[in-house]
């Protein structure tokens, strides 16, 4: 009876958060167009101008692109706060240096993978997005999105409130949910080009939300993953990598043989 009671309850959970990730988008979508409209009706020729040139038209998609992100991350804090203001859910639970350490180093390992990840698949994969993001780099406006809005907007949505509904149903699979969380972060980028890195990355900061049960530790992995791919313009890919990849792993080879020494 309790086997299939949380049978049920993982399928409620994973329709639920597909039912979230889905909000996610629409909502982005949505006040992406109130953005575009208002700015058609308003400056009609400016945009009608803009629409014509292919570095200006990505600028402005760009915008409505921020405006959306940005409101979304005002309705999930509005929608998180309205949500536990009687429970008094503690979001930030402490966690300690060793901790801190891992998700460091990971992060780190993760993004020199995703580096071997864009430079091995197809560069027709994904052409429009990565044109974008480095356009996107170029604007202080929009990095700061990238650096910052859109992991705050994609943590509380695909890590908060995924993990959130699998509690709620009682679902007590926690690799259900991290799977659920990780394939519909993969999901919302929308190209084949990152879909396995966005799992990867997904399925982690899902499963480091879960043991630490604060989300300002997925919020700061994704933070300090997106703000790493900026720094590329001012130091050489290759170079970050190369650092990236010693320091993580020392990161963790001192980390387990803390460990071990620990358990002796």
């Amino acid at each position: 009876m309790e086997q299939k009671k949380d049978s049920a309850g993982t399928v409620l959970a994973i329709v639920s958060s597909c039912g979230v990730a889905l909000g996610f988008v629409i909502t982005q979508l949505v006040f992406g167009l109130i953005f575009t409209t208002v700015c058609t009706l308003k400056y009609p020729a400016v945009i009608a101008d803009a629409l014509k040139n292919t570095d200006k038209s990505a600028v402005f998609s760009l915008m409505a692109s921020f405006f959306g992100v940005f409101m979304t991350d005002v309705m999930a804090v509005f929608v998180i706060w309205f949500a536990n203001r009687k429970e008094k859910t503690e979001l930030f639970n402490p966690v300690n240096n060793k901790t801190i350490l891992t998700f460091m180093a990971v992060t780190m390992l993760l993004w020199v993978f995703n580096c071997f990840w864009s430079a091995v698949i197809p560069q027709t994969w994904g052409e429009d997005a990565r044109r974008l993001t480095e356009l996107a780099s170029k604007i202080n406006i929009t990095a700061f999105m990238l650096c910052f809005l859109s992991p705050l907007a994609e943590e509380l949505t695909f890590r908060y409130a995924v993990v959130k509904i699998f509690k709620h149903f009682k679902s007590g699979s926690t690799v259900f949910c991290i799977i659920t969380s990780a394939v519909l972060f993969a999901i919302a980028h929308g190209n084949i080009a990152q879909a396995v890195p966005a799992v990867i990355m997904g399925g982690l900061f899902a499963y480091f939300y879960i043991k630490t049960d604060n989300i300002a530790v997925p919020v700061a992995m994704h933070a300090f993953f997106n703000t790493s791919g900026e720094l590329t313009q001012f130091i050489p890919t290759v170079g970050m990598c190369g650092v990236y990849g010693v320091i993580g792993m020392l990161i963790l080879i001192t980390l387990l043989t803390a460990k071990r020494r620990h358990k002796q």
